[in-house]
């Protein structure tokens, strides 16, 4: 960040704004990977997850201009619409007591999390602060929680060996607990950041399944925490130099080192969960957003908002490749065969790269 002093006259002001230089990282690899791309088909793609035991991929989608969101089931190979479900307003007994600035909205899909042992998806509502589990095969609804259940629900991960859930309510330290299987909230983990005067605001989430912990990033404090997932305890946070709002999170079993996408550093960190080091600091482009890992091939993927694209990293910090992904690069996954994933918000319905 660099700042900038701006002088004003008739009436004489100053003002002092911060310019940031986003890493010019050229275009590399293209020619290594078979790419198939589908216009969105609805408006707002969001989050995706895939799902080898239904074979099937599935997005979220939500805008608000117009107000509408939905539910895709696409095929994994084709990325054809296999299923489509359009969340309904809330009933009267599930809306907040003061009626909710989106009372009478659709329950707003973002992000979403896959319970494969009993075939569902968890989806956070953002826009009214709450959850809701539909069906994989047919995507109807099972369970719509209240407004006002999770504020600003964000991330929703699924934990199959504890049998829980963990959702994060951005913009709080908090990260509500739910039980898979029965479906109800269980407790609340509350984060403290190590920044004095300064609160662990949570975003993402990643888990380490055979070593029972939960990753989580503070947007900002810029801050990785580690959470036991046999105590529902936290076990340490650390400070991750070099990021300007840590956002997105995965962990590769591999080389055990947990990655972390800084939006506004443009920058992905390579990062020891047991010390807090960063191992590598790697530059991948403007508004890196979101990171997905590849056991297979040994990479982590990052989507770029800013600057359109989705880069490959190493765990020995070299990009691998470069991708031009289109307008506002949102989130990206990678399955177990080493399939990349990734959606694009777009500028809007006549955004040809949307």
């Amino acid at each position: 960040m660099h700042p900038i002093v701006v002088l004003g006259t008739d009436p004489s002001t100053t003002e002092l704004l911060d310019l940031k230089i986003s890493p010019d990282v050229p275009l590399l690899g293209a020619e290594d990977y078979s790419v198939t791309s589908v216009k969105s088909p609805a408006p707002g793609l969001y989050q995706l997850a895939h799902s080898p035991t239904s074979n099937a991929l599935f997005v979220t989608a939500s805008s608000f201009r117009p107000m509408m969101a939905a539910l895709l089931k696409l095929d994994p190979e084709t990325l054809e619409v296999i299923a489509r479900s359009t969340p309904a307003p809330y009933p009267q007994d599930l809306r907040a007591d003061d009626g909710g600035r989106f009372a009478d909205a659709p329950a707003a899909a973002f992000g979403i999390g896959l319970d494969e042992a009993r075939g569902t998806l968890w989806v956070t509502n953002t826009a009214s602060n709450s959850v809701a589990v539909y069906a994989q095969d047919d995507l109807r609804l099972i369970k719509q929680f209240p407004q006002g259940q999770v504020y600003h629900s964000r991330e929703v991960l699924v934990d199959p060996v504890h049998d829980r859930v963990y959702v994060t309510s951005s913009a709080t330290a908090k990260v509500h607990v739910f039980d898979a299987e029965t479906l109800k909230p269980l407790s609340i983990i509350e984060i403290d950041s190590t920044l004095r005067g300064e609160n662990f605001y949570v975003m993402n989430m990643a888990l380490d399944a055979g070593g029972n912990r939960l990753f989580v990033t503070s947007r900002a404090t810029s801050e990785l925490a580690v959470i036991d997932t046999t105590t529902g305890s936290v076990a340490s946070v650390f400070a991750l130099p070099g990021a300007i709002h840590a956002t997105g999170v995965d962990f590769d079993a591999e080389s055990g080192l947990v990655f972390v996408t800084g939006q506004d550093s443009d920058d992905l960190l390579l990062v020891d969960p047991a010390t807090g080091e960063v191992r590598h600091d790697v530059p991948v482009g403007a508004g890196a957003l979101s990171v997905g890992h590849d056991a297979a091939g040994g990479l982590a993927w990052v989507a770029n908002r800013g600057a359109g694209t989705l880069t490959a990293v190493s765990t020995q910090g070299r990009i691998a490749a470069n991708l031009a992904l289109g307008s506002y690069p949102n989130d990206v996954i990678v399955t177990r065969d080493g399939t990349v994933y990734a959606v694009n918000k777009s500028f809007g319905p006549e955004d040809a790269l949307g």
